[in-house]
């Protein structure tokens, strides 16, 4: 199975996700929110911090994919 072709929302900070999660609320579609993989780097956003976000806005974390060698895709849908 290969990578879903989502709208993709490229994040560096829980407080991104958290404005852009504000601004859809009503976005009903999955999406696919972006992060770099290393835990190292300036901009790195943890799976945990990513799904206490999402379930504050009453969304949900799926599976992840690897886009290239230092990026994460996370695939999010709205909780019904």
């Amino acid at each position: 199975m290969g990578m879903p072709n989502l709208k993709r929302i490229n994040i560096n900070s829980e407080q991104e996700l958290e404005v852009w999660l504000a601004k859809n609320s009503n976005h009903e579609e999955s999406v696919m929110v972006v992060t770099h993989t290393n835990a190292s780097h300036r901009k790195f956003v943890s799976r945990e911090q990513i799904g206490e976000v999402l379930t504050t806005h009453s969304w949900k974390a799926g599976p992840r994919y690897s886009i290239g060698s230092d990026l994460l895709g996370h695939v999010t849908t709205k909780s019904v």
